[in-house]
């Protein structure tokens, strides 16, 4: 199984998570949890590295699965990085995301499906 297949699955996984019922709770969790600058830090560090990681490969442009998860990833550091300023935009994203939670599961099918079956 390729990598990228494994991201579309793991995609695809999480919109149907996004559409459960208990997806409001965890939303709660993580807003929670978000607050602690520990928690920031290891979520920075953990984004960079991987950010480096997809990086590293000449034409890594080049691989869908590498572009997605580098804009993933490029958009958690922004996130992240506005945390230390202000909880708005954090929180923001969690009440779009909690409010619309079909809009988002929809973009993560297109995107698990354009991943596993890539157009040519």
């Amino acid at each position: 199984m390729t990598i990228s297949i494994l991201i579309g699955i793991i995609f695809l996984l999480a919109s149907v998570f996004i559409l459960s019922p208990g997806f409001s709770n965890a939303l709660k969790v993580r807003a929670q949890i978000g607050r602690y600058p520990l928690v920031k830090v290891i979520i920075g560090l953990i984004s960079l590295i991987i950010l480096i990681s997809v990086t590293l490969q000449e034409y890594w442009y080049e691989e869908l699965w590498r572009v997605v998860v580098f804009a993933a990833f490029i958009f958690a550091l922004l996130q992240l990085v506005s945390t230390f300023f202000t909880m708005r935009f954090w929180d923001g994203i969690t009440d779009f995301v909690r409010k619309h939670p079909l809009i988002v599961s929809i973009v993560m099918i297109v995107l698990g499906l354009l991943l596993i079956a890539p157009l040519e």
